[in-house]
């Protein structure tokens, strides 16, 4: 049943929702800095009476009316990024070999740092670091050492680098060894080229003589005869191919080749002997030159 009573209730409660709507409004702008005016337009009346005829006007939001909302896909979160650990580079280790060491190769130990995240910083793959962290001192990092055994090929130079593998904590990790050779005590390296000097005296430079040459590859004792013709001159340079170095298996020559350099020892303490000896051998080295001399000037 339906009469005047119900019908003021109702006017009455639409005024009250009206009135509600309106000073929302007002706060809202009070506190955005906006102008009441700007909303005239959800409203029947002017603003400035005080009452609105329509309950559906909608109060606009704390965001912005330009900003466009997007919402987050449902089921997806944000994955964790690397951690500093996972970026460093892989560890390089250092090897110093010996010659014979290098030739022969065989197993060595060497031992190396692997980088992990700090226990304290690093937690369920989400980085935290803290300055004042008292294990890695904020860099998110500590380092564990670690032993391992590599096996060295054979015939390795100074600068060569290797990649071993190995699995620690169920994990691969790759090891880059570069390996130093120490210097021969009778040869010297250039590229896969040996050189060497051998010592002759001044009566076999003149008369030529054969000396002994060590094998650059063999043992102690090991060594090849090596002729030298006479008149040889001191820095005199005797090539002999396929005697050098090992080269890698790419090339097409396996070995690089050997020179000897001839170095003439003067004698410095001569005997009263070797002294007259010199001195004929000089008289003649003078008649000779003056005959040969005396045979260019005369004519044909």
């Amino acid at each position: 049943m339906s009469g005047p009573a119900t019908t003021r209730r109702s006017s009455i409660s639409e005024r009250f929702s009206s009135e509600d709507a309106f000073r929302s409004l007002e706060q809202f702008c009070s506190a955005k800095n906006l102008s009441i005016s700007t909303y005239k337009h959800l409203f029947s009346r002017p603003v400035s009476e005080g009452v609105a005829t329509s309950t559906s006007a909608q109060i606009p939001s704390s965001r912005s009316d330009t900003e466009s909302v997007r919402p987050e896909p449902a089921g997806k979160r944000a994955k964790p990024g690397p951690t500093s650990a996972a970026l460093l580079p892989p560890p390089r280790v250092k090897l110093e070999l010996s010659f014979d060491d290098s030739v022969n190769g065989g197993y060595r130990p060497i031992e190396f740092s692997t980088p992990a995240d700090c226990p304290a910083c690093c937690v369920d793959g989400l980085q935290r670091v803290s300055a004042g962290c008292r294990i890695c001192g904020g860099k998110a990092v500590v380092f564990h050492s670690r032993l391992m055994t590599i096996n060295v090929p054979q015939f390795v130079s100074t600068g060569y680098v290797k990649s071993y593998r190995t699995d620690l904590d169920d994990e691969s990790l790759d090891v880059l060894v570069e390996f130093a050779v120490r210097p021969h005590s009778f040869f010297r390296r250039t590229g896969d080229d040996a050189f060497c000097t051998v010592d002759i005296s001044i009566y076999q430079a003149a008369l030529g003589t054969k000396v002994m040459v060590p094998h650059l590859y063999g043992g102690p004792g090991d060594k090849f005869e090596l002729v030298i013709p006479p008149g040889s001159q001191p820095g005199h340079i005797i090539k002999i191919a396929d005697f050098g170095f090992v080269r890698p298996a790419n090339s097409r020559a396996k070995r690089g080749d050997l020179f000897v350099s001839v170095n003439v020892q003067v004698p410095r303490c001569l005997t009263e002997e070797q002294v007259e000896l010199f001195e004929r051998l000089a008289a003649i080295d003078c008649m000779v030159h003056l005959s040969m001399s005396q045979t260019q000037s005369r004519p044909f």
